[in-house]
C-alpha cells in the first residue's frame, strides 16, 4: 500500500492500476467519510458505518443521498446529519484534494 499527502490529508492509494485513492477528512461517532481523490463532479462525499458493509454516497451542494450500498435507514439519517453539520468542512476538503485535478 502506498500514501501520499495531498494538502493536510493522508491519501491511501488503494489501487494503483485504477488510479483510485482515497482520503479520511472525518471520524464520528463509528462513521467514517472519505473523499476519493480523481472524483466526478458534482462534490460528494463516501460516508462508511460498521467497517465497509454499510455505505451512503452524499452529495455536498444540497445534502442528499446519491448512491445507497447496503446501510440501514437509521445510519443514512445519523450520516445525512453528519455531512450537514460538517458540510462546509467538507466543501473545502472536497476543493482542497481536487484542486489539483
Amino acid at each position: 500500500m502506498f500514501w501520499t499527502i495531498v494538502g493536510a490529508f493522508l491519501v491511501i492509494d488503494i489501487n494503483l492500476a485504477m488510479g483510485y485513492s482515497m482520503a479520511t477528512v472525518l471520524r464520528v461517532d463509528g462513521y467514517r467519510v472519505i473523499i476519493r481523490t480523481r472524483d466526478h463532479e458534482p462534490p460528494h462525499v463516501h460516508v462508511y458505518c460498521s467497517g465497509y458493509e454499510e455505505h451512503v454516497v452524499l452529495d455536498l451542494v444540497p445534502v442528499g443521498v446519491r448512491e445507497l450500498r447496503r446501510m440501514r435507514p437509521k445510519h443514512v439519517v445519523k450520516a445525512v446529519r453528519l455531512v450537514e453539520d460538517a458540510a462546509d468542512y467538507l466543501m473545502n476538503c472536497w476543493e482542497e484534494i481536487h484542486e489539483q485535478d
